[in-house]
């Protein structure tokens, strides 16, 4: 079941802002890149499903 669709790290639960402009990733054992990524995209590395294409 789709929760959520995310579009990018910000809007991810797993995704969180660390210091000076960097995200991390929970769901990558705390994984650190730049903020100006976290707001454009889903990082390609992300463990996240794709959304179905019924629902994009």
């Amino acid at each position: 079941m789709v929760m959520k669709i995310i579009r990018n790290c910000r809007e991810c639960p797993h995704g969180s802002y660390y210091s000076g402009g960097a995200y991390e990733c929970a769901a990558m054992d705390f994984k650190r890149f730049p903020d100006r990524e976290a707001g454009d995209t889903v990082q390609p590395w992300c463990p996240l499903d794709l959304a179905p294409a019924s629902i994009t």
